[in-house]
């Protein structure tokens, strides 16, 4: 049997002010959102993304973000996920590959416009 809830107190007595600017706490909650929207790969992350914002602005991203994260959760039970998977929305980079020490050093040398002669003699014997 499911218990409900009672309705909370309301704890202001104005209506919300839309088109404030957001506080600090506001701010770290769209931050948080624009890792489940992969903004945070963007250069407007983490400060360009805020500092403009107005409260219904924050409202629409975060819901629309946090909305994205619970589509994707449904869609990965559906392709029969364990319920203990961790929905990933953005694409995570490729992984770097794997070079050797010597590679390294040859790479920075043909950046730099020199021939490494310590390479060049080992390599030819």
């Amino acid at each position: 049997m499911a218990a409900t809830l009672p309705e909370p107190v309301k704890m202001r007595e104005a209506e919300p002010n839309e088109e404030a600017t957001l506080s600090d706490f506001q701010q770290n909650l769209v931050q948080l959102a624009a890792i489940l929207n992969g903004d945070h790969k963007q250069d407007l992350y983490p400060q360009k993304l805020v500092e403009s914002m107005t409260v219904i602005q924050a409202v629409n991203y975060v819901g629309n973000a946090f909305k994205k994260f619970l589509d994707d959760c449904d869609e990965a039970k559906r392709n029969g996920a364990d319920e203990s998977h961790i929905a990933c929305l953005a694409n995570p980079p490729p992984p770097p590959a794997s070079k050797s020490f010597a590679h390294k050093l040859e790479m920075k040398d043909k950046n730099s416009g020199g021939g490494n002669l310590y390479l060049e003699a080992w390599a030819a014997s």
